[in-house]
């Protein structure tokens, strides 16, 4: 069954994304999941199928269009059509929204399950960026660099 996701799930979230191989990266956290969550602002769902969380999907209404940042479904229900009901009621959710185009992040071995709901290659190339994540400044230091550069 589909459910909002929410911050008490996080701990299940991360266990399923572990359970998957290769799905979880080294620089992620229990923060990471949780600023996905928030920054979905109500577009962040599981799946609950007795008690467990078995599917998890992440998106985002970024005003051009729909983004769709993770999707994992547990090995042991693949193929039973919860990432199909997964993105469906995703894109449900964005067409009540206004957007005519969601994009995604698409895992290799998930291509074919998009493919098969009418998703096509993009006329982009999308490229990453590994970054160094440093400790975060103040926000009043932040400021006053930003002064400087831009002499105010």
């Amino acid at each position: 069954m589909i459910q909002i996701a929410t911050l008490q799930d996080i701990p299940s979230i991360i266990v399923l994304m572990k359970s998957v191989p290769g799905f979880w990266q080294a620089s992620w956290n229990e923060d990471t999941v949780e600023q996905g969550i928030r920054a979905s602002e109500g577009m962040a769902f599981v799946w609950d199928q007795d008690d467990e969380v078995v599917g998890f999907i992440c998106a985002h209404d970024v005003g051009f269009r729909g983004y769709i940042s993770e999707l994992v479904v547990a090995e042991q229900v693949k193929g039973l059509g919860i990432g199909t009901q997964l993105l469906q009621y995703v894109e449900q959710e964005f067409i009540r929204r206004g957007r005519t185009v969601i994009i995604a992040d698409v895992r290799h071995g998930a291509e074919g399950l998009y493919r098969s709901l009418g998703f096509t290659e993009a006329d982009a190339v999308l490229l990453r960026k590994y970054m160094t994540v440093k400790a975060p400044e103040s926000a009043s230091s932040l400021r006053t660099d930003i002064e400087r550069t831009h002499g105010q």
